[in-house]
């Protein structure tokens, strides 16, 4: 029996800090601080429309967030991994069949990526359903299957239903979990810029739009075949220049979060893929410049933005590792960086712990 719901928990919050298609900007390393004041050689990050690459999906209505919002202990908060086992007959102290996976955390953070494994001996599928979605698995060499999810990262619920439902091996049965769902302390950052850079011109707004039909298309579709493992490769070298999750305020209002990942780099340094995929963008785009996106199976996209050059095309199988573009500073930014988003789930999360 694999029984590892702390560790898959622990795996993905022990990392600090898709998608931001807005504009962001490399440069020095913030400050870990709850406000980051500018600093004068700061290059400035353009704006970007918060609506950008959403998956669609029904409104729904938005609950209050916590004054002060923390990660409950195991005494606070059920454990997922038991009560899954209690749905379907199971004692959870009692040892379990040989072979039998489950690994599900208790929590699950607005803006980050957990992972789902299940299996069992003579497993054919597994179907995870989760904020309305169903993902239909296929197990490994192991019978072990795996699901990247993720919660958005503006906080919505207090606690959401997660089932799987085992096929094969035995007796088709559904398992049940209520996840506590937790929000992290995401910084801000105030910034002084021109008014040139909060704003774009009305004669760019149709391109726009379009830009975000595209981005939305490709998202939104779910490839049953797996091409991702964890961790999954950095795509540059470059210090992190600028966090996911960030509230940029730009001359007093704020203007959305920052949907991606920021990595110091040069022009012309290469882009290595996060994992084996498709490409199913590759495009020059308003504020994201040259942008690739890759769908890696299952829901999980990257996503590279401000290219100087593009080396991939649209439905071009790639490799783990394999350049799909050149660093740049290309879109409404003000200097050359990698910004890296990625969508799991239909979500935008932070890529960070989720890489090697």
């Amino acid at each position: 029996m694999t029984h590892q719901c702390a560790r898959a928990c622990a795996v993905f919050a022990a990392t600090a800090a898709l998608l931001a298609l807005c504009a962001c900007a490399g440069g020095p390393r913030q400050p870990e601080a709850t406000t980051v004041p500018p600093a004068p050689e700061q290059r400035l990050p353009a704006p970007y429309d918060d609506t950008w690459a959403k998956a669609p999906e029904p409104a729904r209505p938005a609950s209050p967030a916590p004054a002060k919002a923390e990660v409950p202990t195991r005494e606070a908060a059920p454990s997922a991994v038991r009560q899954m086992l209690a749905s379907i007959g199971l004692e959870p102290d009692a040892p379990l069949p040989e072979g039998f996976v489950l690994d599900v955390p208790d929590t699950a953070a607005t803006g980050r990526p957990f992972l789902v494994r299940v299996g069992r001996p003579g497993l054919v599928s597994a179907k995870v359903e989760w904020r309305g979605r169903a993902l239909t698995l296929t197990p490994d060499a192991n019978g072990v299957c795996e699901a990247l999810l993720a919660e958005p990262l503006k906080k919505e619920a207090e606690r959401r239903p997660l089932a799987v439902t085992l096929t094969g091996g035995g007796p088709t049965e559904t398992m049940r979990a209520e996840l506590t769902i937790v929000e992290p302390p995401y910084p801000v950052q105030r910034l002084k810029v021109p008014p040139k850079y909060v704003n774009p011109p009305k004669s760019e707004l149709e391109r726009i739009k379009r830009n975000q039909q595209a981005v939305r298309e490709a998202v939104s579709k779910v490839s049953p075949e797996k091409f991702w493992r964890l961790p999954l490769h950095r795509p540059v070298p470059g210090e992190v220049t600028s966090l996911y999750g960030v509230r940029r305020v730009f001359n007093g209002e704020e203007r959305g979060r920052h949907k991606g990942v920021d990595y110091d780099g040069n022009t012309g340094d290469p882009i290595g893929a996060a994992d084996a995929g498709i490409v199913v963008l590759a495009e020059d785009q308003y504020y994201g410049g040259n942008t690739v996106i890759v769908d890696h199976g299952l829901g999980v996209f990257s996503m590279y933005l401000h290219l100087s050059a593009i080396n991939v095309a649209e439905g071009q199988k790639v490799q783990r590792g394999e350049t799909v573009g050149l660093i740049g500073a290309t879109g409404r930014v003000t200097g050359p960086h990698l910004h890296l988003s990625f969508y799991v789930a239909g979500e935008s999360v932070d890529a960070s712990p989720l890489l090697e």
